[in-house]
């Protein structure tokens, strides 16, 4: 395959482990379609500051979508879609009523109802985040409507005996309605998505911005909230251990991300011209 690319990769249970780890042969895949002249973006349910950390990391050339698509990174420009202060009010405010950890994200700052949990501290454990202790606020009840800055956010329940999800998807869909969009990247989190800024709307935008259509561009993805990424390319790809719901949206299904999924993808596809 010679025609330019676009290729859109989620990060966490795609390119990497919870240890910060992917493997070698999965970032020459990726620096080797950017040296053959590729578009090639993280695209991240991370903030941004951690989205443009890991890219360097993995792929020099690598530019990010950062907050399950709230923060777009478009050449020297940055696209964003904040949520609205009533919201995060709000959402503060059922995080304390229903003892629930709330995490709001700005493009670097975080806001959060409880305790700062270790792997928000720096770059400590599976997470990377700004080293200034002042890009963590606490919210309050009092203060939360006046913050304006917030991209997306999680709600993750810790408790011993977790409340139902479910039930509490149903309650945020009935309080919002189609102001949030909600997905899940793993069994106790709420991912919270201002509507209109999903990953899906993002590849969209990408492929707006550099002019090139869905049949030229690949999506890589394993949760729930990559299932609207996969859609909007028309080589949507989900990794060997990607929920069941989203290999059944994905036109492909590659291997393991520990077995090099990804970069087993685009070796046949993109450099061998071979469907898997």
């Amino acid at each position: 395959m010679t025609e330019k690319l676009l290729v859109c990769c989620d990060l966490d249970g795609t390119l990497m482990d919870e240890q910060l780890t992917i493997l070698p042969e999965t970032k020459a895949a990726l620096r080797a379609l950017i040296a053959d002249g590729h578009i090639v973006y993280l695209v991240t349910g991370r903030m941004f500051y951690s989205g443009q950390v890991l890219a360097k990391e993995i792929a020099p050339g690598m530019q990010v979508v950062g907050s399950n698509g709230g923060i777009i990174q478009l050449g020297d420009q940055v696209l964003k879609n904040s949520m609205a202060p009533a919201i995060v009010a709000a959402l503060t405010e059922l995080s304390y009523a229903m003892a629930l950890s709330l995490f709001l994200f700005g493009s670097q700052k975080v806001f959060y109802t409880a305790t700062v949990p270790e792997y928000l501290h720096g770059d400590a454990a599976n997470r990377v985040h700004s080293p200034n202790p002042d890009d963590y606020v606490q919210l309050s009840r009092d203060e939360a409507e006046n913050i304006d800055e917030v991209i997306n956010g999680i709600i993750v329940d810790n408790n011993e005996k977790p409340v139902n999800l479910t039930a509490l998807r149903d309650q945020l869909t009935a309080m919002f309605g189609d102001q949030l969009l909600l997905s899940s990247s793993q069994p106790r989190n709420i991912e919270l998505i201002p509507a209109g800024a999903d990953k899906g709307h993002a590849v969209r935008t990408l492929q707006r911005y550099y002019g090139i259509d869905a049949a030229h561009t690949i999506a890589f993805g394993d949760g729930e909230n990559d299932i609207s990424m996969l859609a909007a390319a028309g080589v949507g790809v989900a990794v060997g251990n990607a929920a069941t719901v989203v290999k059944e949206a994905a036109r492909f299904v590659t291997d393991d991300y520990r077995d090099g999924g990804v970069a087993n993808f685009i070796n046949h596809y993109v450099f061998k011209g071979v469907e898997r």
